[in-house]
């Protein structure tokens, strides 16, 4: 398990969080058109006013700039907001400090039962025709703040959040007798034992996350609000993997005290139109290996992405389309590799050495041809978006009885494998350096259909590639994620959830093809790799030689 996903398992035991159903208490607005829409749920603020509960979102509040949901609904953003226990028309359940008391002798928690809720309209928002499941955020101020980042600190799949005048560390507040002015439904027994509210706000990245704190309040009092200036915030995302620090956003309400005025990381504003999927997203996308089989199935199936398909391989590229530039290369040429990323905002890496073969063949096209494809880059003039074909054979040591996710270590079954391990060690570097954002997709075996009993564990369809493709390059911000490159198969070895914001959701599944298999050929048995190991036969294979 890794570290986010224990502190994540750490906190579901914390809050003693269990499913909860959508209440009827809560408002969805949607703008007018066919959708599907991005959407925000909105958590609403405490503030002692237990009216107003999810009102606040068409009424206001004298803290904010008049309410959120005309901004919203004009900005093209469907928008749910929930009254919370105690809140709104849900007063009738009981005050705060009864429900808070209630919940801890029963086992559980009143912030636990609010996410849960949260959690139901999340999974609600998601399933919605209206939504688009992929580009859900959360939004929140004071109370509402705590709640739209640990949702998102919980669920990976929300793509952005905005929290407002909430982000503080407890230890400090306890130390300095301030958090006698924050409320019962805060409080999660043992939680300081294991981590702090930065360590929750973390789990964010490397999606996009804006942090503001109160004007009145300065974060250099020497008060708890002080993990939300500059240097603490640069220093969480640093620490939590986000990469290269982005310019923080600025903003205050100086006429009151518990206002924006913060140091955090900007939230993409989608009010530049409101893509389909059929939309022009690049201006120039190359494809390199446009000569492999994925290749030419790519090269018919990406021409919505960009107005216009850069496609390079070594040999013969035929006739180009009017919407095609060729530009042959080979990638151990670093000057041509450099000419050929020149002005492409995306590139689909699919070329070098596909299979196994001698060091000095993969060396030129999967080293020497990844360093080259990163330098040119870090050097042209417009900063590309970096889909790189990795490989399952970059953990195919691992045995088949294992579930994988991106931080589980890396076995490589061959030279090949040990190549797609560099090329993911180049890109996190370049990320991390110069801010390069890349997804390393760990093919599995992305064919029509799959052709043995391995294959219903690592197919991944053509439709499924073309969806992650499509999300990789619309999510507002990537980072530099490992994602399994495998549809939604029954026997799959792959756990995607941590890297479950750029909102991919594969569609098809190896099952309808079991049966065709299990006709055409016994399953592998014993000791044969195919049977034990995840790289399957590879791991069996010598190393080659000249």
């Amino acid at each position: 398990m890794t570290e986010a996903a224990a502190l994540r398992a750490t906190l579901r035991r914390l809050l003693a969080l269990e499913p909860e159903a959508l209440p009827p208490e809560h408002s969805f607005l949607v703008p007018e058109g066919e959708g599907p829409f991005p959407a925000v749920l909105y958590a609403h603020l405490h503030g002692g006013h237990y009216h107003l509960g999810r009102r606040e979102l068409t009424e206001g509040w004298r803290c904010l700039q008049g309410p959120y949901a005309p901004d919203l609904l004009a900005a093209g953003y469907a928008v749910l907001c929930i009254d919370m226990p105690g809140f709104g028309a849900r007063q009738g359940e009981g005050n705060e400090g009864a429900l808070a008391k209630a919940a801890l002798w029963q086992g559980r928690t009143l912030m636990g039962r609010m996410l849960g809720e949260l959690q139901a309209g999340f999974d609600w928002l998601a399933a919605h025709p209206k939504v688009d499941a992929g580009r859900i955020a959360t939004l929140g101020l004071s109370m509402g703040g705590t709640h739209a980042y640990w949702l998102a600190a919980l669920e990976p799949r929300v793509a952005a959040v905005a929290q407002l005048c909430v982000l503080a560390d407890i230890g400090p507040m306890i130390r300095d007798g301030s958090f006698d002015k924050h409320n019962h439904y805060m409080t999660v027994p043992g939680f300081l034992r294991h981590a702090e509210m930065g360590d929750v706000a973390g789990l964010v990245a490397p999606r996009p996350q804006l942090v503001c704190h109160g004007a009145a309040r300065r974060p250099d009092a020497g008060t708890g609000a002080r993990p939300c200036s500059d240097a603490p915030a640069r220093s969480l995302w640093r620490v939590r993997g986000a990469g290269a620090v982005h310019r923080a956003r600025r903003g205050s309400r100086r006429d009151t005290g518990h206002a924006p005025q913060g140091a955090g990381f900007p939230v993409p504003d989608h009010r530049a139109g409101v893509k389909s999927m059929g939309g022009t997203m690049l201006n120039r996308l190359l494809i390199t290996g446009a000569n492999g089989n994925l290749g030419r199935e790519m090269r018919t199936r990406l021409t919505h992405l960009a107005k216009t398909i850069r496609l390079s391989d070594r040999g013969d590229l035929g006739a180009a389309q009017a919407h095609e530039e060729l530009m042959p290369c080979d990638l151990g040429d670093k000057q041509a590799v450099e000419e050929l990323v020149e002005g492409c905002d995306g590139i689909l890496h699919l070329g070098g050495q596909s299979v196994e073969a001698p060091l000095e063949v993969i060396r030129n096209a999967n080293l020497d041809g990844m360093f080259n494809l990163y330098e040119g880059a870090r050097k042209s003039r417009v900063t590309p978006r970096i889909i790189f074909a990795s490989s399952n054979h970059a953990i195919g040591f691992h045995k088949q009885t294992e579930r994988l996710d991106a931080e589980s270590v890396t076995r490589p079954d061959g030279l090949y494998g040990v190549s797609k391990v560099f090329g993911e060690a180049i890109a996190s570097m370049y990320h991390d350096k110069f801010g390069i954002e890349t997804a390393s997709v760990r093919i599995g075996s992305c064919f029509p259909e799959p052709k043995n009993h391995r294959m219903l564990s690592t197919w991944m369809s053509h439709e499924d590639f073309v969806r992650l493709i499509e999300r990789i390059f619309i999510t507002p911000r990537l980072g530099c994620p490992i994602i399994y490159g495998a549809s939604a198969n029954a026997a799959s070895w792959w756990d995607n959830r941590e890297v479950a914001y750029p909102g991919w959701t594969p569609q098809d599944s190896s099952e309808p093809f079991r049966a065709k298999i299990d006709a055409e050929m016994d399953p592998p048995k014993g000791d044969d790799a195919n049977a034990l190991y995840q790289g399957g036969g590879f791991c069996a294979d010598g190393i080659h030689e000249d």
